[in-house]
């Protein structure tokens, strides 16, 4: 969480579309921490987790993926 909001304000500096809303730095972390968390990116990650091989066939490999698919 204390990444995001700077890279919210690294978004709202680059992208000039972000300045001529105002849109705040805090609202734009918000929707990258909705993008990048687990119900976003988690469910694109169970998806090719779940058409992969590597992952589905060995128990260690399917145990490290939900870890990792937990911490986000």
């Amino acid at each position: 969480m204390g990444v995001l909001l700077p890279l919210g304000r690294l978004v709202r500096r680059r992208w000039a579309l972000m300045r001529s809303l105002y849109m705040p730095s805090s609202v734009i972390a918000g929707i990258l921490g909705l993008l990048l968390g687990s119900s976003v990116l988690g469910a694109i990650a169970d998806q090719i987790a779940a058409e992969s091989v590597f992952f589905t066939s060995s128990e260690s490999g399917g145990i490290a993926w939900n870890l990792f698919v937990m911490l986000y």
